[in-house]
C-alpha cells in the first residue's frame, strides 16, 4: 500500500500542536489542577493517599484526552475507499470510541463541575418530556376521556414540582445529588 506523505505530514503537524498547546484550554486547567493537586493545595485532614490518587487520575484524564484527540484526527483523515481501507477506518474508530469511553467514565470523577452540568442536562430532558407529553395530552382532550383528565393532572404535577426543582438548583438550597435523585423519583 502506498504512503500517503501528506497525510503523514498532516498528522505530524497536528501532533506537533498537540503538544505544543497542551490541549484545548479546558484540558490545560486540568493540567494545572494536576499540578495544584502535587503542590498540596487539598486541606491537610484528606489523606494522602486520596491526594495521589486524584493527581494520578487528572494524569491520565489529561494524557486519555490527548491520545483521544490524536486517535480521533488519525480517523478522519483514513480514506475509505477499498474494502482495506474501510476495515482499517472501522478499527481506527473503534479505538477512538473506546478511548472516548474511558475518557467520560474519567471525567466524572475528575471534573468537579460535572454533576451540576449533569443536573442542567437531565432538568432540560424532563422539560422537554413534560412539554412533549403536554402536547399530546392536549390533543387527546378532545375526545373528553376522564382517563387523559387525570394524565393531563400528572402532567401538571410534574411540571409544577419540576419549576421547584428547577428553583431549588438555581438557589443551591439542596445538594446536587438530592437534586438529581428527586429528578429521577419524578420522572419515573
Amino acid at each position: 500500500m502506498p504512503v500517503n506523505k501528506a497525510k503523514i505530514g498532516t498528522l505530524l503537524i497536528i501532533a506537533a500542536v498537540l503538544l505544543l498547546t497542551g490541549g484545548t484550554v479546558h484540558h490545560s486547567q486540568l493540567a494545572h489542577d494536576s499540578a495544584a493537586v502535587n503542590q498540596d493545595e487539598f486541606t491537610e485532614e484528606a489523606p494522602q493517599l486520596e491526594k495521589r490518587e486524584r493527581a494520578a487520575k487528572l494524569e491520565r484524564y489529561v494524557m486519555l484526552q490527548n491520545a483521544f484527540e490524536a486517535e480521533n484526527a488519525k480517523f478522519e483523515a483514513m480514506p475509505a475507499q477499498t474494502v482495506h481501507q474501510i476495515e482499517e477506518s472501522m478499527e481506527q474508530g473503534r479505538k477512538v470510541k473506546e478511548i472516548g469511553r474511558e475518557l467520560g467514565l474519567l471525567e466524572r470523577e475528575v471534573d468537579p463541575d460535572y454533576p451540576r452540568r449533569e443536573l442542567e442536562s437531565r432538568l432540560k430532558g424532563a422539560k422537554a418530556v413534560i412539554a412533549d407529553g403536554q402536547k399530546l395530552l392536549l390533543h387527546y382532550k378532545k375526545r373528553n376521556d376522564p382517563q387523559y383528565e387525570a394524565f393531563l393532572q400528572l402532567n401538571a404535577y410534574k411540571s409544577e414540582r419540576l419549576a421547584q426543582l428547577e428553583k431549588e438548583a438555581e438557589e443551591q438550597s439542596k445538594e446536587i445529588p438530592q437534586l438529581l435523585k428527586e429528578l429521577e423519583e419524578l420522572m419515573n
